[in-house]
């Protein structure tokens, strides 16, 4: 994961909570972009799941 998915997060969460704060935090709207900030988590989540898993069965911890 490169530098710009980590901006990406960024960018989405300031979004998120600027959205929050004008619309309401259970707005459709801050929940959308919520919804597209668990997505991009969810990414990194599952890249570094993959690269423990490929480092365990690799180096047999």
């Amino acid at each position: 994961m490169g530098k710009s998915i980590w901006r990406e997060i960024e960018q989405k969460r300031l979004e998120m909570i600027s959205v929050g704060l004008t619309k309401g935090f259970t707005d459709r709207m801050t929940v959308e972009i919520s919804q597209e900030l668990d997505r991009l988590l969810n990414k990194i989540s599952h890249s570094a799941s993959s690269f423990e898993k490929n480092y365990y069965y690799t180096n047999k911890i």
